[in-house]
């Protein structure tokens, strides 16, 4: 991005950068601009894959069904009818979640 394109889009934003402001972030953002190319073009199948192979599981694979919601939860130590109850992140209540 050029200087007068960085300084369209700041008078956009309502904002006033100095000239040097304005320049520092023309570099800086076409610098990133690059950087996302660079991304765009990364083989990420490969990746994909070997994500799966760690994973063990083929896309679209179905979970086990032996494993019900009911044996997911019935160690979990307090709910209330379909809720699970936790302390509360923020306070000391507890609260179902």
């Amino acid at each position: 991005m050029d200087a007068p394109a960085i300084a369209h889009l700041a008078h956009l934003a309502k904002l006033a950068p100095s000239e040097e402001q304005v320049n520092r972030y023309a570099t800086e953002l076409t610098s990133i601009v690059g950087y996302v190319g660079q991304l765009a073009s990364a083989d990420v199948q490969a990746a994909h894959r070997d994500a799966q192979e760690q994973l063990g599981a083929p896309d679209g694979a179905s979970p086990d069904p032996s494993f019900s919601r009911d044996t997911a939860l019935a160690g979990f130590p307090q709910r209330e009818g379909s809720y699970l109850v936790v302390p509360a992140v923020l306070g000391g209540e507890v609260s179902a979640a």
